[in-house]
C-alpha cells in the first residue's frame, strides 16, 4: 500500500489534500510525514500559483510549519477548516476548488 500511495502522489495527482487533526499531529511517528515529504517535493516542481496542495483541518490543531520553498510554509498557505461554525461553508468552498482543479487541462 505504501508503494501505491507513493505512485498516487508522484504520478500526476491533480490535487493533494493534507489532512490534519489534533490526533494526527500529536503522533510522534506517522506515515503521514513521509506522504507530506513526497507531496512537498511534487509541489516544488509546480508553478507557485498552482493550488495543488491543500491543507485540511478537522479540528483546532496546528498545521506543521514545513518549508515549501519560495518563502512559503505549509502553515502559511490557504487551508480548509472543516469544523466550527463555518464548516459547511468551508466544505463547499473546498469542493468547488477541487471541481476547478479537476476541470482544468493537465
Amino acid at each position: 500500500w505504501r508503494a501505491n500511495i507513493r505512485r498516487a502522489i508522484t504520478d500526476g495527482a491533480l490535487a493533494f489534500l493534507a489532512c490534519f487533526s489534533q490526533q494526527s499531529v500529536g503522533r510522534r511517528k506517522s506515515y503521514q510525514n513521509e506522504e507530506l515529504v513526497l507531496a512537498i517535493e511534487q509541489l516544488r516542481l509546480r508553478q507557485p500559483d498552482d493550488p495543488w496542495l491543500i491543507p485540511v483541518r478537522f479540528d483546532e490543531c496546528a498545521i506543521p510549519d514545513r518549508d515549501l520553498g519560495g518563502g512559503r510554509t505549509l502553515a502559511s498557505i490557504q487551508r480548509a477548516d472543516l469544523f466550527g461554525k463555518q464548516a459547511d461553508q468551508n466544505a463547499a468552498q473546498l469542493a468547488e476548488a477541487i471541481r476547478r482543479i479537476l476541470g482544468r487541462d493537465t
